[in-house]
């Protein structure tokens, strides 16, 4: 999605998450930062964070974020993406005329809204997949096995070697180029 985004010309960039203690949250921001470009920057924006401050519901402040600059808003979720695409077209701010909003997870709903949604599609089968095999090992695993099987006070860890998802980015209406951009 980074990468999407700076090809457009975007360099300041929000990071838009819902949860700071969520470790699936915090790896994609991690993901986003790691694909900055040089001369790239972003900023890390925990709504519940905000909301701690100024109420449930609260508007996140982005028409501030762009009156500094930042020219697109990267969200860990469809549903954080949703919701700063309504504040920002309530604001006067055209997506993508002048900002532009991604998501991740292609919810249904995210083609069908206006402007379709930019977003990245996990691929659900494969994880499906991953997660069976985890298990498998798990249920299958013994003293003897020589797996290499996580047992805690609590139960025991599922887990698969694989520490990434096939994905893909798919494309919509509210990814552009910033004003004045020069396209990488």
């Amino acid at each position: 999605m980074i990468e999407h985004l700076a090809s457009l010309g975007h360099r300041k960039l929000l990071l838009i998450g819902n949860n700071p203690a969520s470790n699936v949250q915090n790896d994609r921001i991690g993901g986003m930062k790691s694909r900055l470009p040089a001369g790239g920057h972003a900023e890390v924006f925990w709504i519940e964070k905000h909301e701690q401050t100024h109420g449930k519901g609260s508007l996140l402040g982005l028409k501030d974020y762009v009156e500094n600059g930042f020219t697109a808003f990267a969200t860990v979720s469809d549903l954080p993406a949703l919701r700063a695409l309504t504040e920002l077209q309530r604001a006067g701010i055209g997506v993508p005329e002048h900002v532009s909003v991604t998501g991740f997870d292609d919810l249904v709903w995210s083609s069908v809204v206006t402007p379709g949604l930019t977003t990245v599609r996990m691929d659900m089968a494969e994880i499906a997949d991953i997660a069976i095999a985890a298990l498998v090992r798990v249920i299958e695993a013994d003293t003897a096995s020589g797996l290499d099987i996580i047992r805690t006070v609590t139960g025991t860890v599922a887990a698969e070697r694989r520490s990434s998802v096939p994905m893909q980015l798919v494309v919509r209406q509210t990814s552009g180029p910033p004003p004045n951009a020069l396209i990488a």
